[in-house]
């Protein structure tokens, strides 16, 4: 059997993505062992895992890990945004990309506001962009409407926790509705929100979809690009250092990155 060890903690989120991948494209891949970074606190792998598109087995002595259909998220410490959408459809899933689907207004707004330099290719978006993308949930539906609140609220917490650790210079989420949903905060409207998530700047964009008419490629480029203005205006202000994991896990872990 396989065999994979993590040293590094903050190198783990991208080794799950790229292990995801690999795993779905063979005709019948077998569950890889992993031994996960020592330190690391209760749940944070598991968290990790969901989000990256694999079931972590923690039966006997060993740590098993096997892919679901889903599209796997590009994470890592450091990053100017993470982007957060609801859930993938069935076409990113079957993709493996975030927003893959054709008439999603996602890429093509990040390609014309200078943020992404290859059109549906989320690990170039996060090495040479500094973009990272995930969801709140790795469920996969056709609609974003037809997630439970029950598994949004899970889903934030989640989030929290992983983007607590990392701590990006910002969060942007794609999809009011859902994250009013998620945050149990009817009140929130697009834009830059008055409080930060997780010690990261925090805004609420339009869900991309297609099956939103209440934006556009234009509209969505616009509100990147008021994003990026406000990183240039203050980009000592947004400035972050990965940070212990003290956001909702069980145990202090220390710094993963020095």
């Amino acid at each position: 059997m396989e065999e994979i060890s993590w040293i590094d903690g903050c190198d783990v989120p991208l080794s799950m993505y790229r292990l995801h991948r690999r795993l779905r494209a063979a005709e019948n891949p077998a569950p890889v062992r992993v031994a996960l970074p020592t330190g690391w606190p209760d749940g944070r792998a598991d968290d990790l895992a969901h989000l990256c598109g694999l079931r972590l087995d923690h039966g006997g002595a060993t740590v098993l890990a096997s892919p679901f259909v889903t599209a796997p998220s590009t994470l890592a410490a450091g990053l100017d945004i993470v982007i957060v959408g609801v859930n993938p459809s069935p076409r990113s899933a079957e993709m493996m990309v975030p927003f893959g689907r054709n008439g999603n207004r996602c890429w093509p707004s990040l390609a014309a506001a200078g943020l992404a330099l290859v059109d549906r290719a989320p690990e170039d978006l996060l090495v040479r962009g500094k973009v990272g993308m995930t969801d709140l949930t790795k469920i996969v539906t056709r609609r974003a409407d037809e997630v439970s609140a029950d598994e949004l609220r899970r889903g934030i917490a989640r989030l929290e926790r992983v983007l607590g650790w990392l701590v990006p210079r910002a969060v942007v989420v794609l999809g009011v509705t859902a994250w009013r949903t998620a945050t149990g905060d009817r009140g929130v409207v697009l834009g830059r929100q008055p409080n930060d998530f997780a010690g990261s700047a925090l805004w609420v964009l339009p869900n991309p979809s297609g099956l939103n008419a209440h934006t556009s490629v234009d509209d969505m480029t616009q509100r990147w690009r008021a994003v990026i203005d406000e990183f240039d205006g203050h980009a000592g202000t947004l400035d972050r250092e990965v940070q212990g994991a003290q956001h909702g896990y069980s145990q202090q872990a220390g710094r993963d990155r020095r």
